[in-house]
């Protein structure tokens, strides 16, 4: 087939695991608001206020995981998880027109990126190993 998108990179099992586990963790603590676990409420009353904000940095910072299946430099992701600092505190500071502007929200978005970025940071450094699949030239 021509055309046909390749990665350069193939995750180890642990990387996918890792990459699932951190994605169901961020899923699990936005959706627990609606299930009102009150182990979160214990130990910090205001916690549905702003995990919702954590959830959705933290998941929106793992969408490079494919670049780096794709074999994208490791700057583009440090770019992006910038921009996803910046676009957070922009909301949650001067864009009140967008959010009810809250410093709080915007440190758990950052604690988000955050996360999303030392895994990103792991996969790259120990969880990928080359994709050694040959592919047919076509004439």
């Amino acid at each position: 087939m021509k055309n046909q998108l390749a990665f350069k990179s193939l995750p180890k099992l642990w990387t996918s695991i890792l990459y699932l586990v951190v994605i169901a963790v961020g899923s699990f603590m936005y959706l627990s608001k609606h299930w009102d676990i009150t182990i979160f409420t214990s130990i910090y009353s205001d916690f549905y206020f702003h995990i919702s904000n954590f959830s959705i940095s933290l998941i929106l910072g793992l969408i490079p995981y494919f670049w780096l299946l794709m074999g994208s430099k490791f700057n583009y992701i440090i770019i992006f998880s910038l921009l996803l600092l910046v676009a957070n505190a922009l909301c949650e500071t001067v864009l009140g027109f967008i959010n009810t502007p809250d410093i709080i929200d915007m440190y758990y978005g950052f604690a988000g990126t955050g996360i999303s970025f030392l895994t990103l940071l792991i996969i790259y450094k120990f969880g990928l190993s080359p994709n050694s699949e040959k592919r047919e030239s076509q004439p």
